[in-house]
Parts: structure tokens; sequence; C-alpha cells
């Protein structure tokens, strides 16, 4: 089992920018009345899109817990994307006792989707607390906004447009039903077959 804790944000800016929001959704530009509104449906939308692909739009520091580690020398895969780096890897002994793993005895490989951490060659992964949950964590930089897809921003704004048009609970309809058809097919192309064969997607 997987845990993902964010623990600081580094940028805090808008994925979407609050004019191109507006644009979008036909509210003039200098009207200014519901500036906050759409800020908070962005916000929203950012992390639905992101718990939903695991893809980070705005840089942040990241605890990962992972239950053990992995057997002989097979990866630790890092299950959000872009990873920037990794600051320190953790895990419980035998007797209990947490560890750190020196990140100069492991090989980090950023740029592959998703991130994977290895011993080096020919070494082997300690052996962590057998039955413990959340025996190994992870800290991690992840994210930024200079890598966000346009198809991510275009699921933003479609969000952001349907709950702006629709701000009570809604019957689930056509229209719906549509809007949920079309952010899942953007959505989906963030979405790699290993990570979700790895669990990160259930």
């Amino acid at each position: 089992m997987i845990q993902i804790t964010k623990t600081a944000a580094i940028e805090t800016s808008m994925v979407v920018p609050i004019l191109s929001l507006k644009s979008h959704v036909a509210v003039d530009a200098d009207e200014s009345y519901y500036n906050d509104m759409l800020t908070e449906m962005h916000d929203a939308a950012v992390e639905y899109i992101e718990s939903k692909s695991r893809l980070v739009f705005r840089q942040g520091t990241y605890s990962i817990t992972y239950d053990s580690l992995p057997d002989n020398s097979d990866p630790l895969y890092i299950p959000l994307w872009p990873v920037v780096a990794v600051s320190s890897v953790s895990y419980k002994d035998i007797d209990g006792a947490t560890q750190a793993i020196s990140l100069g005895d492991l090989q980090v490989e950023l740029q592959s989707q998703p991130a994977a951490i290895y011993p080096l060659a020919d070494a082997h992964w300690p052996v962590s607390q057998s039955g413990s949950q959340r025996a190994v964590t992870v800290l991690a930089t992840v994210g930024g906004l200079s890598q966000v897809p346009a198809m991510a921003k275009h699921a933003i704004k479609l969000l952001v447009a349907h709950w702006f048009r629709n701000r009570e609970a809604v019957l689930v309809g056509t229209i719906s039903k549509d809007m949920e058809k079309a952010v899942d097919a953007l959505l989906v192309q963030f979405r790699k077959n290993h990570w979700q064969s790895f669990g990160v997607f259930q």
C-alpha cells in the first residue's frame, strides 16, 4: 500500500491564469466579482486532476510511504510525476529501527515515467520489517508549472466551466456525463499502463 502526503507547497501560482478562465466562461476580463470563485474552482480542479493522473502541476515536497522495499534490485517506483529530486530514502529494519539509505548507494532515474530508484549495480535492497505498514519513506520534490501539458490545462478549464455554470449539486444527466467523459478522455492520456499495473490508479 502506498500513501502520498504533500508536506510543503513550493509553487502556488495558478496553472491556468485567471484571465484565461474568465475568457473560457465568458466573463469580462475587468470583472473582478468572480475572481475568488474562479480561483477556488481552479484549485479544486487542479487537485482533482492531480489525484486522477498523479501528474503534479505545482511543485511541492512529498512524503511517499510504502509497506516494504522491493525484492533484490527491483525498482522502487515513485507514483508521482515529474520528480525533480529525491532528498531521502529510509526504512524500518527487521528490528523496527529506522535506517537511512545513502543516496550515494542508489541510482535515481528521474526521466522515466514513473521515476524509479534502484540499488547500485550488483547491489540489493536491505531487508525491511516484515508485515509493517509504511515501513519505507521517500521524500521527494515533485512537479513544476513549466511541464503542464495543454490537455491538462484544457481539462481544468472544462471542470471550472462546468462548476461555474452548475454551482449547486446537479442531477446526473447527459450534459454532466458528457463533461465527465471529456475530462476522463484527457486524463487517460497522462496514465501509463505500467502505472496502472503497479496499482497507482486503483
